[in-house]
């Protein structure tokens, strides 16, 4: 849900940038481009995690039939 809510600010937070702070931006580029640097971030993470290191999450199925109690 976290990675959604990212992947979808970072556009809206690109066209704000686009506008440079010009007439009719509700954000100043800097402020834009430093909110878009602080969303990519944990996002790549996720997407690193989820897709290309998923043994990070740790394990969720158990191996030979052993329970661990």
């Amino acid at each position: 849900m976290l990675g959604m809510g990212e992947g979808c600010l970072l556009p809206v937070f690109g066209v704000e940038a686009g506008k440079r702070g010009g007439e009719g931006a509700a954000l100043g580029m800097g402020v834009a481009v430093g909110c878009m640097g602080l969303l990519f971030v944990p996002l790549a993470w996720r997407v690193w995690v989820l897709g290309v290191r998923p043994e990070l999450l740790g394990r969720y199925v158990e191996e030979g039939g052993k329970k661990d109690e």
